[in-house]
């Protein structure tokens, strides 16, 4: 219901009510002078009194017709303002409405960016397409070429194919004549490191007191290299000292039979070399021999030749014990009277040994390892008493 219809019925309302009222003063009115004509007529009075009588029922009636008219109003005025909520609750739906409208118009107006730019988009890849599609087109033309020239490149290809023959020909005929001429630097190198090799000192007798030293040698080497020094003393308590004379500097290395002390030298310096006695009292002796040399020979050792020996059954001689400095091979040669000989390698610092069946020219190859102590050892396997073999043997240690 609008506003227009409940200003109609509240303004009916109103006027019913104003007629009902002034219908209730006419009738007062009209009572009032009634009631003065009866003071002035006495005859009447009992009419006048029945008027009143009346008149207070019709009073009465419209008393109730009032109360009716109230309770009517009243109902008017409870179904206008149901009726104001329920204009209140419609103009909030409108509301709503009026909102959810403008959403759904923002969402029209995004929807319409969105189909603006895929349109763009489209537009875009369109002309990619087309790009994509003349390039198509240039690689067909390409293509086309190509195939125009494929058998005058098959006739360079196998022109190509024979001048690789020819050179891959030539390529093995130059790796044949590097590997000729690679033997022949070696055999040349070798020989070079050979003749590098110099004796300093050979078997020089020592008596050195104790608490001092005896000057062995003094030179400056030509070339970078190395001093051995091996051979045999009565005593743990030698010593070989080297001093670089050029920078002042000094190393010693504990000297012992059958050990051998390599000390590397630096080309140009001045080296002095020292023998010495570590004891504090009485003398000792050795018997000691020095060579220098560069170090393609330094890993290559003498460890004695052409030790003549003679063993009786069933027993073994010590031939020599040294530590290697160096991880590598023992190299023993010779010739014995009998099958019967072995060389035993025996590793002191692990206690292991390893025996070696030796007969005339079958030379014996002994791997062993730095920094433990070997013993070498010849021996005779026979049982039978008064049996005696004889042996010349040699032996060498390299890496």
């Amino acid at each position: 219901m609008d506003n227009r219809s409940t200003r109609s019925l509240t303004l009916y309302t109103v006027i019913i009510a104003i007629i009902l009222v002034i219908a209730i003063l006419g009738f007062i009115v009209f009572g009032v002078m009634l009631s003065n004509r009866n003071t002035s007529t006495s005859n009447n009075l009992n009419s006048t009194q029945q008027s009143v009588t009346a008149l207070q029922v019709q009073l009465t009636t419209a008393n109730a017709a009032v109360s009716s008219l109230t309770t009517q109003l009243s109902a008017a005025s409870n179904q206008i303002s149901t009726i104001h909520g329920q204009e209140s609750a419609d103009q909030t739906q409108i509301s709503a409405l009026q909102t959810g409208l403008k959403s759904a118009q923002s969402d029209v107006t995004t929807a319409q960016g969105s189909l603006a730019s895929m349109q763009t988009n489209l537009t875009s890849a369109t002309t990619q397409v087309s790009a994509l599609a003349n390039q198509i087109n240039s690689f067909s033309s390409q293509i086309t070429a190509l195939q125009g020239t494929n058998t005058s490149s098959g006739s360079q290809i196998t022109a190509l194919q024979t001048q690789l023959a020819a050179v891959n020909t030539q390529l093995t005929t130059l790796q044949n004549d590097i590997t000729t001429l690679t033997t022949e630097v070696n055999t040349l190198s070798s020989s070079s490191s050979t003749s590098n090799q110099v004796t300093l000192f050979s078997s020089e007798s020592i008596s050195q007191s104790a608490d001092t030293q005896s000057l062995l040698y003094t030179f400056t080497p030509s070339y970078s290299g190395y001093v051995n020094i091996s051979g045999s003393t009565n005593a743990t308590a030698g010593y070989i000292r080297v001093t670089n004379n050029s920078l002042n500097s000094t190393t010693t290395y504990t000297f012992t039979s059958g050990n051998m002390a390599t000390v590397p030298l630096t080309t140009g310096y001045n080296y002095t070399l020292y023998f010495g006695n570590t004891n504090t009292s009485g003398t000792i002796t050795a018997t000691l021999t020095g060579s220098y040399s560069n170090s393609s020979s330094t890993n290559n050792q003498t460890l004695f030749t052409s030790e003549g020996i003679s063993q009786s059954d069933n027993t073994q001689t010590l031939l020599y014990t040294f530590i290697p400095t160096y991880t590598g091979d023992i190299y023993v040669s010779g010739t014995s009277s009998s099958s019967t000989g072995y060389i035993r390698i025996t590793n002191n610092t692990l206690n292991a040994t390893v025996t070696y069946t030796f007969g005339t020219g079958t030379p014996i190859t002994i791997p062993i390892t730095g920094g433990y102590s070997y013993s070498i050892y010849f021996g005779n396997t026979v049982t039978t008493t008064g049996t005696t073999i004889t042996a010349t043997l040699s032996a060498t240690y390299a890496q």
